[in-house]
């Protein structure tokens, strides 16, 4: 190991305190260090050197100097943060205003995700809804809440996510947008593209990214599914819009029993708007989908899931690297850890805002189940160490899912089954 380089957190990372941890998002999940990382972690500023980080650590942890076996175990710490490019070695010491910050708080266990939640409005009414968004019994999350939201926690955030409803029916959507993005390092919006001309022109330079979920590939198509008559005329309007801003866009089709074989033209319809990403959704048994005569109405058929496999697959070869496209393989595990526990990040670094102003864990967890309090009680209860319990919670929503003679593993997502009584 070269001891005359010095050592800097990956710019492409982001790092978050989580209490006495430090939580790593990279591009392909989280890492969560232990303190001795953290130590180290928090030196790799890009001005010190191994020297300066070794001397500063031992002298921390009272390490001897003939000590070989801890600083043979220092020397594995080092290794693996380089190994899984959590940090990297630089040649010249980079000014201290370059360096990718250690955002949250040393000691608190603040969010680093917000995803909110802006109305339970829909212009839509898609069959599958978990949300069950609709036209009338209309709520909006009160602006003047969520800034005094803001105002509790440990900024900057790493992410802000704007969602619905339909979130561009919000009448202060742009108001929010703004906010968001002088509190968060990226935020996005989430939606049905019906109504991207609401977002003024000049906002669109503030998001990172929007991601649109179609449900068809003509008016005909459209209307079966979401009841809206030209709703494919208007998506598509909105898909042009996005398509000429500078902002990322995914596009998300729900694969279902009626439109698994015509899943071709959905992306060849998709591919037209030059996304960065095109991904797939599968019907979940909440909201419209609650009840099981219904949810097998709609669910893709387990039989047909090796084709539909194949044909997306096909794609994303055919596609890469132009547009990444997640394929189907990675929503499909029959494997679920089936506890009382939640283990993904949901209610711990990710916490949703609903249009009641009320925080729970995750967009799929009930919020009569899983209700964490107001946004001004939870900003108060976690600025005060409070840790949230969801064992009771998790073991009431398994019973839920077991009327309908659902389970875990009808949730297809890739953290549901992980909630932990911890908070996550």
């Amino acid at each position: 190991m070269n001891r005359n380089v010095f050592y800097l957190r990956n710019p492409e990372f982001g790092f978050y305190y989580n209490n006495d941890t430090i939580t790593v998002f990279t591009s392909d999940g989280s890492i969560e260090l232990n303190p001795l990382y953290v130590d180290v972690v928090e030196k790799c500023n890009g001005e010190n050197s191994l020297s300066n980080i070794t001397e500063d650590i031992w002298e921390k942890y009272g390490i001897e100097s003939e000590d070989n076996e801890a600083r043979q175990l220092f020397s594995k710490v080092i290794e693996e943060l380089l190994k899984h490019k959590i940090i990297e070695e630089v040649s010249d010491k980079m000014p201290l205003r370059r360096v990718n910050p250690i955002t949250g708080k040393k000691g608190k266990s603040f969010p680093s995700k917000l995803v909110l939640e802006l109305t339970n409005k829909c212009n839509f009414k898609c069959k599958h809804c978990f949300k069950d968004a609709k036209a009338t019994g209309i709520g909006y999350m009160n602006v003047a809440d969520f800034e005094y939201f803001l105002s509790r926690l440990a900024l900057p955030l790493e992410v802000i996510e704007i969602t619905g409803g339909e979130c561009t029916l919000h009448p202060q959507i742009n108001e929010i947008i703004e906010i968001a993005t002088k509190a968060a390092g990226k935020v996005s919006i989430l939606s049905n593209g019906s109504n991207i001309q609401a977002i003024s022109s000049d906002k669109f330079s503030l998001l990172s990214g929007v991601q649109v979920s179609i449900y068809g590939y003509d008016n005909e198509s459209y209307k079966s599914f979401t009841s809206r008559e030209q709703g494919f005329d208007a998506v598509k309007a909105g898909l042009e819009i996005l398509k000429s801003q500078s902002c990322d866009l995914v596009i998300a089709i729900c694969i279902t029993r009626d439109n698994y074989g015509e899943v071709d033209k959905f992306i060849e319809f998709a591919c037209q708007f030059n996304p960065k990403e095109i991904r797939f959704a599968l019907v979940v048994p909440l909201g419209r989908a609650s009840t099981s005569e219904y949810h097998k109405s709609l669910e893709l058929p387990k039989e047909e899931l090796p084709k539909v496999r194949r044909v997306i697959d096909d794609w994303a070869d055919k596609l890469s690297p132009h547009i990444k496209v997640r394929r189907l393989g990675e929503l499909l595990s029959e494997e679920a850890d089936d506890t009382s526990t939640l283990r993904c990040n949901a209610g711990k670094y990710q916490i949703v805002i609903s249009e009641n102003n009320v925080v729970r864990p995750c967009v799929y967890l009930p919020e009569h189940l899983f209700n964490m309090g107001t946004m001004r009680q939870y900003a108060d209860d976690i600025s005060e160490g409070k840790v949230f319990d969801f064992t009771s919670g998790v073991s009431a929503f398994k019973k839920e899912l077991a009327k309908e003679g659902f389970s875990i593993v009808d949730m297809r997502c890739e953290g549901f089954c992980k909630i932990e009584s911890s908070g996550c």
